[in-house]
């Protein structure tokens, strides 16, 4: 009876009720779009993760060459004439001299900027720099 019932109203009614398809319904819809967004964050969240891991291991292994070991033992800062010869430049000169003890090569520069008293990075060649470096003992 209440089939009868059912299709009567359904016949009255004017608009066509659509029907999920068999072993489909509207809610399942919904589910699935939410799993997509859910997997499409999981997996930003993931890429997000493993580009801080990268970056911050690539700086881990560029900061670990300037590093002074304890068992290091340096002396008090030394001093030594160096000729500057043509086509040199401070950084040349700071790589060529450069010694543990020191952070990197720009503090280097600075440092031999403040020896010299320099207020910029031109040199002349055939002068003289007066140059800082640490003895490992």
């Amino acid at each position: 009876m209440s089939k009868n019932l059912e299709k009567k109203s359904r016949k009255t009614n004017d608009k066509k009720i659509e029907k999920p398809m068999p072993g489909r319904s509207t809610a399942g819809k919904c589910r699935r779009r939410k799993n997509r967004s859910f997997r499409k964050m999981i997996l930003f969240v993931s890429c997000i993760i493993a580009f801080t891991l990268m970056f911050s291991l690539i700086l881990m292994r560029n900061s670990s060459s300037s590093v002074v070991y304890a068992e290091e033992h340096l002396s008090e800062i030394q001093y030594k004439l160096v000729e500057i010869e043509y086509g040199d430049s401070l950084w040349s000169i700071a790589e060529d001299n450069i010694t543990p003890g020191f952070e990197d090569i720009k503090e280097y520069i600075q440092a031999i900027k403040e020896c010299n008293q320099l207020t910029s990075d031109q040199i002349n060649y055939g002068n003289y720099l007066l140059v800082p470096y640490y003895e490992v003992l």
